[in-house]
């Protein structure tokens, strides 16, 4: 049998010796042309079970098949923990070998791992703990205590639901003066959100809200290591697009810097409507 053409892929200055791989001939041209389009601004409109991962895992191995981008030039955002597992064994079963190094999965392990590494930027250790919701309702009810307020008045519940809006739209305590949220407790959430962060440091610990906001308060203040970080992805693919919320958007927007090489994919159309016509400003914005 003639033997088959072999390609170079370098990683870590490596040789690796792939064969050609024909992960093209099952899309169809709309998708073909998604995925082979890589070094411009995309957005994948399609219905549920279309395709969309589909196209965003071809495009993804075909940037590190054809050399376009290394392994570690990449950053690939999605929405659960499978989805991300799911897509890296795709990319790996595509180009038979391991792509282990890049920088896929949710936004909140994504901020997670950039925590560990920068946190001393932030007056943290880099074996912080990240809280859940039993623990932050726990820490809010000493905050809440601590300043005599009636527990019965000022639920600890509603308290930790407006910190997580607020992070999700990316305020700090500092933000919020004119808020609806600060108005309807009297002034009082500015104080709670305050003693609340700061307690959270006291004991070296983030809730999943900071796993993006302090990413973004780390970038806006380090103009070097923003600029190293937009430099080092060359790529930026995001699933599932319209939903992200405030804070994740703005994320997305510092890291891409004026790079336009980026895939955004999204449902045709959204279950709630209002993110729907939120969605639409971003695709314009992005």
């Amino acid at each position: 049998m003639p033997q088959r053409k072999q390609h170079n892929v370098f990683e870590n200055n490596e040789k690796i010796k792939l064969p050609d791989l024909d992960f093209l001939s099952t899309l169809n041209s709309q998708q073909k042309n998604a995925v082979l389009n890589t070094e411009g601004p995309l957005l994948v409109l399609s219905g549920a079970g279309t395709g969309k991962t589909k196209v965003l895992t071809t495009r993804l191995a075909n940037i590190i098949y054809t050399r376009k981008g290394s392994i570690k030039d990449i950053l690939c955002v999605t929405f659960t923990n499978k989805a991300a597992f799911e897509m890296k064994m795709r990319v790996e079963k595509i180009l038979k070998m391991p792509v282990e190094g890049m920088f896929i999965g949710t936004f909140h392990s994504i901020g997670a791992k950039f925590l560990r590494r920068h946190a001393n930027l932030i007056n943290l250790k880099n074996d912080f703990t990240i809280l859940d919701s039993e623990d932050q309702l726990r820490l809010l009810k000493q905050v809440i205590n601590s300043l005599d307020l009636d527990t019965k008045l000022h639920l600890p519940k509603s308290y930790l639901y407006m910190i997580d809006q607020l992070k999700n739209q990316g305020l700090s305590h500092s933000e919020i003066s004119n808020h609806e949220f600060e108005h309807k407790t009297s002034g009082k959430l500015s104080t709670v959100y305050s003693m609340y962060q700061d307690r959270l440091k006291n004991f070296n610990s983030v809730d999943f809200g900071d796993l993006i906001m302090l990413p973004l308060e780390i970038l806006k203040k380090e103009k070097d290591l923003l600029f190293n970080y937009q430099k080092k992805f060359k790529y930026i693919l995001v699933d599932e697009y319209q939903d992200t919320n405030a804070s994740q958007y703005m994320l997305l927007r510092l890291l891409s810097g004026k790079k336009k090489k980026y895939l955004l994919c999204r449902r045709r159309r959204s279950i709630y409507l209002w993110m729907e016509r939120s969605s639409i400003k971003k695709y314009f914005e992005f």
